[in-house]
């Protein structure tokens, strides 16, 4: 079966994440982060996760948002 490719606007929620790693694992790791219409649309704990779901489709009806979680610089200091 072939795999399907990601919309463009996936592709723009990638490339936020990618291009806003720093700061976000600065500002915010160990939160997670959803991104939509290539936006980070908020951060915040796993708790309220839906939430920004939610909120994140209501802004960008059209998109499929990005949720992930925002490692912390020790985290990353561990894959090294």
């Amino acid at each position: 079966m072939k795999k399907k490719s990601p919309t463009s606007t996936n592709g723009a929620n990638h490339r936020c994440f990618t291009k806003q790693f720093n700061r976000l694992v600065a500002q915010a790791g160990g939160q997670w982060v959803v991104i939509a219409g290539g936006q980070v649309v908020r951060t915040g704990p796993k708790q309220v996760l839906k939430r920004m779901i939610k909120e994140a489709k209501a802004r960008y009806p059209g998109d499929t948002p990005l949720a992930a979680p925002i490692p912390t610089d020790q985290d990353l200091q561990c894959i090294l």
